[in-house]
This record gives structure tokens, sequence and C-alpha cells, in this order.
């Protein structure tokens, strides 16, 4: 089958010549002291016939030219035995890795997973992976995980990532965002308690820092909203020169609740506010209000200097006008909303006027009002009234009475600070009681007689009229002693009351005032109140909790494994970030988090992997998020307090595992001592890090017994014996068919004669495509362990590669070549990167700052393939060993960036063409054609740095059934700009956006 050519070298002569010129100004200035300016044409490309140093790069140029030329047209078999011949072999089979986790039994102590432990798949037990370490299952049970915010004022319960079944996107649910609490309570009962409606609550405020967002919200102990009305008074102080210039400004409140003027007076009043049951706060029983910022308003440590300070609250609480719950003129009902009269119809001195109202007469302090609308009397009666309420020593005075009616004989109202008063029953009535007494004088007389003594100038002119002798009468009746009554009839004029209100007013301070803010809810002292308190740990942070009982017990002093899954869409850092600040692990003493020793393997947080913590003997239980438990606390880079990693998953005693076994001191064969033997490995394909030996003969010391004259000797593996000697102890190996060829004693040594004596002290089988199983497969342990209860793979697992086949050897070999074997430029790193795995895929290299840094992709068949934790430290690892020692240090391997391409599509359909169903395949179609590997329309897939067309989207886009035709395309990345061509940066690749389809139909 014809090929097209290989090009092992594309340059031109001259091409090869520009190269020498610019190498020679490096190394031999003083040779081009005199040349043209090198940034011109003729300078790049100087030649002086008289100079016999520039004739001879000139000659060189064009037999390097020459030489080239034949080797990229060279046959394919020679163009592999090329490549052969400096050791650009096929590459072995590569395990699938995962990583395994293990849950032990309920109760259960800790139990040790030995190294190589194998687990296979429940859909075929042929295939196993075995553990690559040891581990120590501990039961570290996982209850909590919170992400704490301190920026946003929040925190996000991340219940999800405690998930014990395998990840499915299915029915994940997105845990939301939770403003932290911030309220002010202030609890009275005299104060809050309210069975019947107020006239008003007015709550003051007097303080500083007073911004009227910070009062927007307000409720009752039962979470009911109340609606106030505010009253302020300006703060003089904030415009004082040096407040005015303070860099603490308040947030822009032009969508909350309030103005953003800072006060030093806010009333808040509030109209119908009642409230008839308790509630509790911190445990404590009362009757609440409580005040909250606006919605939008954070409290922040930024603010801390604008938070508002409060030195005085008060609260004054009016009644509406309410009846009496009993009215009594000494025993006898009265109705005072119908009229009546409250001492009777003939009022006595000693008679009573008697009113009950548990709502009124409980309020202690408060001022009683009794409006009265009652006839007037007049003239006014010569009365006096005590005005007495009850308490268990019998009925007390009231001290501070003002009466506006004149003891009843008009409308007005009686006014009295409320004293403590005890309930009594009184004409079968329960409550609280004050009367109104006669004591002096009264309202009229009773019927009675009159008097009249003989003296009397009426008995005088009675006497006239029957007595002839008045003069001997009177003397008669002096001296009889004889006097005559006349009979008055009644005469009262009592008080009449034709209605009567109660009402009060109360004021005072609330009994307990409790700041609650975030977790924290604390009962503030008498004095200056802060209300709010901004979080005080200053960066982002993740809480994990773990169950006190079995951690405090079996896990400190001990290290602890957790598997820590990333968002696969997950935003990534700059790779300055990652490089230089670090996520730091804490744990909690008692009374500070103090940092952990940990061993991160997911490469700061850019991949998903594992982290092994040293748990320390110090660390202890405390309360945070409302939860008393051991908490570990994962903070975010001092540099970059709000990022933090988007963790999918947490799940402890994790182990990685691959798919490969190991064999350990397995014959092969015999050793002939004749040229070219072939010996097979009895399980394949083999992985690198096979370790063959040969028992062979060695020189002993007089006396030596002969058994001990025999050792095993390690061979040599190579590609080609090309360079082997005839005593060296090389051997070639063909990881697929698992062939093991020896030297001809030539070029390479033959193995010496004997019996069994040629054996793999150790080599590992298996890997391959076929060991890439998807998440929850890997459940089965083929040797059960006391106290384990089962054993999963949360995450897919990846990695596994055929062996290479000459195809791939063709396409890398000559970049393998060019570097060979060492990286002194950007370019051979890639290339090597390439050449580290058959996993890798796609590698770009390039310098930023002091740091070299090597973008890989992973060859996976998916939109946006991510290298896992374990490949980037291969490949690290790999580049590391073949970079010059000063640059070794400063290589860092990280993921691709992706970025969304978004594509607008005006199209024609086709008559009766479903435009959902378009869509459908429109962003198919695109998801596969930015796939950075390769697609059914983009082949070759897209390189780092790629550019980004429209007509190359259009040419994607072409053979959609049902699309007549495809008028316009725009294409933007995630900008209102759109532009027709779209150029990646460094570590870029194109990936599929949104697509925005807009249909014209008829063609």
């Amino acid at each position: 089958m014809r090929r097209e050519p290989y090009t092992l070298d594309a340059r031109s002569a001259d091409d090869v010549y520009r190269d020498a010129i610019r190498l020679a100004r490096y190394y031999l200035p003083e040779w081009s002291l005199l040349w043209p300016d090198p940034a011109t044409a003729e300078g790049q490309s100087y030649f002086d016939p008289t100079d016999p140093g520039l004739v001879l790069l000139k000659l060189l140029s064009r037999l390097h030219a020459s030489l080239a030329t034949q080797l990229n047209r060279a046959p394919d078999k020679h163009f592999l035995a090329f490549l052969s011949f400096f050791g650009m072999d096929l590459r072995a089979p590569r395990p699938a890795k995962v990583v395994l986790t293990f849950t032990l039994a309920e109760g259960n102590a800790p139990v040790l997973i030995a190294e190589r432990t194998q687990v296979g798949a429940a859909a075929d037990p042929e295939l196993l992976f075995e553990t690559t370490g040891e581990l120590l299952a501990l039961p570290a049970e996982l209850e909590a995980a919170c992400t704490l915010l301190p920026a946003a004022d929040a925190w996000i319960d991340r219940g999800d990532v405690l998930r014990e079944d395998v990840l499915s996107e299915a029915d994940r649910v997105e845990p939301q965002l939770q403003p932290f609490e911030h309220a002010l309570h202030l609890g009275s009962e005299a104060l809050f308690k309210h069975r019947i409606a107020l006239k008003e609550l007015r709550v003051r405020l007097e303080g500083i820092n007073l911004f009227q967002y910070f009062f927007a919200r307000w409720s009752d102990g039962a979470g009911r909203e109340l609606r106030p009305r505010f009253g302020v008074e300006p703060d003089v102080a904030a415009d004082e020169p040096d407040q005015a210039d303070s860099p603490y400004s308040p947030p822009d409140c032009s969508d909350t609740e309030g103005d953003a003027e800072r006060y030093a007076v806010i009333e808040a009043s509030f109209v119908d506010f009642f409230q008839a049951s308790p509630a509790e706060v911190k445990g404590i029983s009362s009757f609440w209000i409580a005040v909250r910022p606006a919605e939008t308003v954070g409290v922040r440590a930024a603010d801390a200097e604008i938070l508002p300070q409060i030195f005085s609250i008060s609260v004054t609480a009016s009644s509406q006008r309410q009846k009496a719950e009993a009215a009594y003129a000494n025993n006898t009902p009265v109705d005072l909303m119908m009229g009546g009269r409250p001492f009777g119809e003939t009022p006595a001195v000693e008679d009573a006027f008697y009113l009950a109202s548990e709502e009124v007469f409980s309020r202690a302090g408060a001022t009683v009002t009794l409006e009265v609308q009652a006839e007037t009397i007049t003239p006014s009666p010569s009365v006096q009234l005590a005005w007495e309420y009850w308490t268990d020593a019998g009925w007390q005075p009231l001290l501070t009475v003002h009466d506006g009616t004149n003891a009843l004989t008009q409308g007005g109202t009686v006014t009295f600070t409320c004293p403590a008063m005890d309930p009594v029953s009184i004409h079968g009535v329960e409550s609280r009681w004050v009367r109104a007494r006669i004591a002096a004088g009264g309202y009229g007389s009773p019927g009675q007689v009159s008097v009249i003594p003989p003296q009397a100038d009426a008995l005088n002119e009675w006497l006239d009229k029957y007595v002839a002798d008045k003069s001997a009468a009177l003397t008669d009746l002096r001296t009889k002693n004889i006097n005559f009554g006349v009979y008055l009839p009644p005469a009262y004029t009592p008080p009449y009351i034709s209605s009567l209100w109660l009402s009060y007013e109360l004021i005072g301070r609330p009994d307990t005032t409790i700041a609650h803010n975030a977790f924290d809810v604390v009962e503030m002292p008498l004095g200056i109140v802060a209300p709010y308190r901004p979080e005080l740990e200053p960066v982002s942070s993740y809480s994990f909790g773990f169950s006190p009982a079995s951690f405090l017990r079996h896990v400190l002093g001990r290290t602890m494994s957790l598997f820590i899954v990333l968002e696969e869409d997950a935003p990534s850092r700059g790779v300055e970030q990652q490089i230089d600040d670090e996520l730091v692990w804490e744990g909690w003493d008692g009374t500070a988090f103090r940092p952990l020793t940990v061993m991160d393997r997911t490469d700061g947080f850019t991949t998903s992997g594992l982290v092994e913590i040293q748990i320390p003997t110090w660390i202890t239980e405390s309360t945070r998020f409302d939860k008393t438990l051991v908490w570990l606390r994962l903070s975010a880079p001092q540099r970059e307090p709000r990022w933090l990693p988007r963790i999918k998953r947490v799940a402890p005693n994790a182990v990685l595992a691959e798919n490969a076994l190991l064999w350990t001191n397995q014959v092969l064969g015999s050793g002939t001592a004749a040229p070219g033997l072939v010996l097979e490995f009895p399980r394949k394909p083999i992985l690198d890090g096979e370790v063959v030996e040969v028992r062979e003969q060695v020189t002993g010391q007089p006396g030596t017994a002969p058994a001990e004259l025999y050792a095993w000797r390690r061979w040599e593996k190579v590609t080609t014996f090309t360079f082997s000697k005839a005593d060296d102890r090389h051997y070639m190996l063909d990881p697929t068919t698992g062939e093991l060829s020896f030297g001809d004693g030539i070029r390479g040594m033959a193995p010496p004669l004997g019996e069994n004596n040629i054996r793999a002290a150790s080599y590992s089988s298996g890997g391959g495509a076929y060991g890439n199983l998807p998440p929850g497969q890997l459940t089965v342990l083929e040797q059960a362990i006391t106290g384990v209860e089962s054993v999963t793979n949360v995450l897919a697992a990846k990695g596994g590669m055929d062996a290479d086949d000459l195809d791939t050897l063709r396409r890398l070999g000559p970049k393998r070549l060019k570097a060979m074997d060492r990286a002194m430029s950007a370019e051979d790193f890639a290339t090597l990167a390439l050449a580290s795995s058959p996993s890798v895929g796609r590698a770009t290299a390039y310098a930023t700052g002091d740091r070299l840094i090597v973008a890989i992709v992973p060859r996976e068949d998916t939109e946006e393939p991510m290298p896992a934790s374990f490949l980037i430290e291969e490949v690290e690892a790999y580049l590391r060993a073949r970079a010059f020692f000063a640059v070794a240090d400063a290589i860092t391997v990280v993921e691709p960036e992706y970025v969304a391409i978004d594509v607008e599509v005006g199209a024609s359909l086709d008559p009766g063409a479903n435009e959902t169903d378009v869509r459908a395949r429109m962003i198919g179609r695109l998801s596969d054609f930015f796939k950075p590997l390769g697609g059914e329309k983009q082949p070759a897939g897209w390189d780092f740095r790629a550019t980004v067309t429209c007509d190359m989207v259009a040419r994607g886009l072409q053979g959609i059934p049902s699309v007549a035709r495809i008028h316009d395309i725009a294409i933007s990345r995630r900008d209102p700009i759109q532009r027709a061509i779209l150029t990646m940066a460094d570590r870029q690749l194109p990936a599929a956006g949104a697509l925005r389809l807009e249909v014209r139909r008829g063609g």
C-alpha cells in the first residue's frame, strides 16, 4: 500500500544555513562582529564567498539537505529499521489505573489492606486489579461536609460529597448557597407579649453606624414578618472630617430596603403587633422580636469598621383601646359599653367600682389610661375616691393617679403607673383588679327625717294655724323635750358612665439581647451591643466532620487516606497560582486550627487524586456548623482567599490500584549457550518494569561449596542488539507476544547452559484498553478480608492503553529521534511528554516566568479529556529525568484549558424538518467536531494554540440531515463580540460551547 513519505527533517539547505548563522552569532560573536544586522533579511542569510567559514557552512548545509532528502524517501521497512537502530521501539501496553475505596463493617477496628490485594470486576471475574500499595483502612466515619465562604457571607452544606453510591449525574442536586444568619434578638415578656394587637410597638436604637439596611427585616418570635415604619435621626459624627475621610464606605444598597445614610438613631414602629406564645432562642423561653439586615447586605470582615454599634435599646408598647374584662358596682355587674352607674343608684361611702383586665393591669410599670365618657354632674359633689389595686396582701392604694374625670363626674381620663398586681377571683372572674372606692363625701343623700326643734321658726309658723296660745304650747313642748320631724326624700346625683376604655403605654428595655451570627448565638451583656459579627476566618474553606467516637479511638496517630474527586468541568486556576499557592489542611487542637502534614497526590487540586493526612494525637472534637464532630479544614491559599477546588466526592480509605498482576520468580526456560535463544513469558501482554535474571556460574574462593558457585544475575533490556558487545547481558522483549530474545554471542551474550536457569524475578502482565472500566464495576474481593464490608471504584478506571502499533511509531518516531531522549527546547519537552506514556495524546510546552509548563491531554474519546493525577505524576517524573538539571525542578505538568466556542448558525431547513431535532444534531456534531483528539469531521483533532475559523466550523456542520443550507456562521468566546477567527493561547484548546440556531425555512 502506498504511503505518504515520512519527514524526518523538513528543513531545506537555506533553512539549515540560516540556523547555522544564528548559532555562529551566539557562540562566535567576534567572528560575526562585522556582519549585517540580524534583524534584517540580509543579516539572517548573510554569505560572503571570501569567508572560508561561511563557505564551509554553506557546503555543510547542502550536504545536510541532501542526506535529509534521502532519509525522507526511505522505504517503510528501512525507515522502521532506522528508528529501531536509534532505540525508537514500540511501547508496551499501559495498565488502567483507578482508586479503590474500602468500607469497613460497622464498629470494626482498623484493617490492613495488603499491597497487591486483588479486586475483580463483577461483569468479568478474570479482569483483575491489584492495589499498588499498603492501606490501613480506618473507621473514619465522615458525617458532614461544609463549605465556608466568608467573602460571600455564606456557607454550603456539602452533604452530597458523602454519598456512598457510585457517582451519577442524573439525580445529583447542585448544593445551594446559604447566607449566614445575622440577627439581633430582643426578648421580653412584658414588652412583647400581647394577646391583643397593639396600636403601636416602637423600637428605638441609638448608636453609631446605624445604616437602615442593617435593620431592614423584622420578625416576631414565631418568625412572622413584621413591616416597620422608620424614623431616623442623622449621625452628626458622620459628617466630621475624620469620618468623611475614612477608607470604609457602605455597600451599594440601591436594590436593598432602606437607604445608605448613616444615622445615630433609628426607630422602627409596628402597628397591630401581637404575640401570644413564647419561643426559644438559645434555650431561653421568652417573647421575642428580631431584626436582620436586608437580604442583599452581607456582613463581611472588610466592612468591620462600618458595622453598627448600639448604645441604647428602648421599646415603647402602646395598646389599642380595649374593654375591661369585667366591671362591677359593688356586687352588681356594670355593662360599660351600654352605659351604667359605677357606684349604683345610691352611692355610699365604701361603695366601690371594680375593673378587671389581665391584658392591661399585668403591665407593671406601664402608664395605664382609663378613657371615660360620663355624664357631667353640676354642681360637682364633694366626694373623695380612693383608687386601689389588688395584691396578695390585700387592696393597696395606687400612688400615681391623675384623675381627669373629677371623681367620675365628667368625661375625661384617669391615668396611673401600673404596679405589680396579683391575680384574684372576684365575683368568679379570675383576673387582675383595680377599684375606685368612695373614701369620703358622696354623690347625694338618702331619704331621711329632718328634726325641727321647738324653737325653730318653722314650728312658730306652723303653730299659728292651729294653736291660740302659741307661747304656752311652745313652753310645754320645750318642758317635755318634744321635737317635730320632717321626712326628706332621697337626693342622689350618682355618676353615669356611658363608655370606658382601657389602654396602656409601656416603655422599657429588653430583658435579654442575643446576637445570632452564622452558627454562633451569644447573649449580649448590657452596654454597647455589636449585633453583627463577620466570619473571622479570612479565607474560604472546606470542613470535613468525622464521628468523634471512632475517630478519637482509632485514627489519632495514624495516616488517613482520602480520595478527593473534583468536578470535571471545574474552572482551573492560572498556572502561577497552581505553582505558588497551596491549599492548607488543618486540624482542631481544642483552641485553634493547626496545619497538618499531608501527602497531596491531586497536583494541587487540579485533578482528582489521593490525599494522605497524618493525624496527630492532639486533634480533638469541636463544634462547627452546629455539629460537634472531629473537623478537618481545607483552607484556600492566602493569595487567592476565595478560590476553592470544586469537590464532587470525598471517600476515606482509598488506595491506588492498576490492571496489572505481579508475578515473581517465574521460570522462563533453560539456557543452551547457543546463539539466538528465544523464550516466551507465560502471561502476556508484558508491562514495563520486568526483571529478567539468569543463573550463572561465578568465580568462587578456594574451598567454596559447588552450590555457591552459581548466582542469579540481572540482564538488561535493549531495543536492538546493534550496539551490544559479546559479553553484554542484553535481551529484547516483544511486550505483546511475550517473546524474549537473547543475543548470538557476538552482538549480545548468549545465556549459559543450564536447567531452568532463566527466570523473571518479577514482571507484571495485563494492561490495555480493556481495563478502562466505568465507575462501580470493581466490587469483588478475590479473597475476603475480615472487617471489610465492601469495595468499589467511585470513578472510572482510566489510562489503559494497548501496545503501540507501527502507525504510532511512524508518527511519533521522527519527533523522538529529534529529541534523542533529552529535553532542551520547548518542542523537546512536548515530544517527550508524548513519548512518556501511550496515554498522552496531545502535549505542548512553554515558559512562563521561571517555570516550564507542560500541558497534556490524555488519550480519551471524550469532549474535554482531563489527565488523572497519576498520569501527571508519571509525565512529570519522565520529563525531569531527561531535562537539564537546572530546569528539572521548574517543570510543572498541568491539564489543558478548554475554551468554549459559542456558535451562531443561520440555516434553512427542509420542509417538515423538526427544529428541535436539528438543533440536537448540531450540538452533537459540534461536540464531536471539537474533540481535541479528533472526531468524524476533524480527524486530526486540535492542537494547542489552534486557530478556529467560521469556515472550519461550517465544514464541520456539513451533511446534517434536514439542513438544506447554512447561510452564515458566527463564533465567539463567551463574550458578545462575534469574530470570524479565534486563536487559542498557550495551553488552550477549543471546546463546544452554546449553539444559537436561527431557522430560515423554505431555503
